[in-house]
């Protein structure tokens, strides 16, 4: 659990987006400087999109670890009161 609480210390930055834009670049030139800079926009979102889902999946990973360790605990103490 500890090492995916390290994941939110790079800050979001899981996929570096300009290393990305780079390859993309390079396997496709486009032909004009506005293609260039719709393309790199379209990187730049979908980029920002995938790492906000790696930071969700880590977060509720989390979350879901902290649930299944704190019913082990709460869940005796609810049923001795029944």
């Amino acid at each position: 659990m500890l090492k995916l609480i390290r994941l939110f210390r790079i800050g979001g930055n899981l996929v570096p987006e300009k290393n990305v834009s780079e390859m993309m670049i390079a396997c496709y030139e486009p032909n004009s400087r506005d293609e260039r800079i719709a393309q790199e926009r379209k990187i730049s979102v979908v980029i920002q999109t995938v790492n906000q889902i790696m930071q969700l999946v880590t977060a509720t990973c989390i979350l879901g670890l902290l649930w299944y360790r704190m019913s082990d605990h709460l869940l005796p103490a609810l049923t001795r009161n029944i």
